[in-house]
């Protein structure tokens, strides 16, 4: 067997030579299980977050993403400090 998400669908018969209905009688199509195949991983709306999620799971970019917020902080901290630092000069 193929892939386990498709959907089973009952079978289906088709007739040969089949007479055409009346004018009067309103033509019904068989409803038929979609045949479109999407290979595309992402869309519009699911890139930012399916991208995050496929980066963010590997340790290592976790990691880097860690050290750089760890960076990000104390380099806002320590610039602080000195603007204090300086205007308690003057």
């Amino acid at each position: 067997m193929l892939g386990g998400d498709e959907r089973r669908v009952d079978s289906r018969t088709i007739y040969i030579g089949q007479r055409q209905g009346s004018a009067s009688e309103a033509f019904i199509p068989p409803k038929f299980c979609d045949n479109r195949i999407v290979s595309s991983k992402y869309t519009v709306w699911n890139f930012l977050p399916k991208n995050l999620f496929e980066q963010f799971r590997r340790i290592a970019n976790f990691y880097f993403l860690i050290i750089f917020l760890v960076q990000r902080c104390t380099a806002d901290v320590s610039s602080q400090e000195a603007l204090c630092a300086s205007e308690s000069h003057k």
